[in-house]
């Protein structure tokens, strides 16, 4: 259904384009190249008039054409968004589609925007074929964040820890991974720290988690906010000073210390999310 809906708005697309561009632009690109030298101005904006009125009358045209294939794809993806398992949340192009359609439904939308449509739709099939609720629900998840622990012990340096600080400007929040001494090796921690962060988002039973946590884009930074809400006992709150304009201003920060070991412990806890809420009956 999503790839014959798909081909179906590229084939729309495609005679909604050469409408525009090739039957009506092209038309009246000619008749204006081909105006007699010296001919007076208002003949130019009368054709670019004529054009505009063409084009919108097209564009009006299709929209009615293509309201039923549209409703169609809405209706798809709202399927395919229902059948996504409780703890897994829509994905960034789930969203952007969403407010294309709901723009598209009351007729508000160009031909030119429904490439990135089909390509979502394509997207789909597969999505609706084997809904990814099995997938994530047969891994073995307890064994994961088990793994995930004993790395994190087995780095064991208590010198590596997270500093979260203001940017220049006092607005975002920046993380660091870093070691109290130079010669300190981040990079394996900062890479087990990548693996949880993505793991929390997958996790089934899903991990509790505040928005602000679930919608980091970088994974290990994911992880460092979480630990900094979860584990807030392990979180030295800084005062950072910053001058910005000529006026000194305060922005809140902190430290993570010992982050190998406090995330081994959270890892832990994430296991424990991972036990049956029932008993087998």
């Amino acid at each position: 259904m999503a790839d014959s809906l798909a081909s179906r708005l590229q084939e729309f697309a495609e005679l909604w384009r050469e409408q525009i561009e090739v039957n009506i632009g092209e038309s009246y690109f000619s008749k204006i190249i081909e105006l007699p030298e010296g001919s007076p101005p208002e003949q130019k904006l009368k054709f670019q008039a004529e054009e505009s009125k063409a084009k919108a009358a097209a564009t009006k045209e299709y929209i009615q054409k293509g309201s039923e294939i549209i409703k169609l794809a809405n209706d798809v993806q709202r399927e395919a968004l229902r059948r996504l398992p409780y703890w897994m949340k829509p994905l960034e192009q789930d969203r952007t589609a969403a407010i294309f359609f709901q723009r598209a439904l009351k007729g508000h939308y160009d031909y030119y925007e429904l490439h990135p449509i089909v390509e979502y739709m394509r997207s789909l099939a597969p999505r609706i074929a084997h809904p990814p609720g099995a997938l994530h629900q047969k891994f073995n998840w307890h064994k994961e964040w088990t793994k995930m622990e004993a790395d994190f012990r087995r780095i064991d340096d208590p010198r590596i820890f997270a500093e979260c600080a203001p940017d220049y400007r006092g607005e975002q929040d920046v993380w660091q991974i870093r070691g109290e001494t130079e010669n300190t090796d981040t990079q394996e921690c900062r890479s087990l720290c990548e693996l949880a962060g993505s793991a929390l988002d997958r996790s089934y039973p899903e991990i509790p988690m505040s928005e602000i946590v679930r919608l980091q884009t970088q994974h290990w930074v994911r992880w460092l906010c979480y630990l900094r809400e979860t584990e807030p006992e392990q979180f030295s709150l800084h005062k950072y000073h910053m001058a910005i304009k000529g006026k000194t201003i305060t922005r809140d920060g902190g430290v993570i210390e010992q982050l190998t070991e406090v995330s081994a412990n959270a890892c832990k806890k994430c296991r424990a999310a991972t036990y049956p809420t029932t008993r087998p009956s």
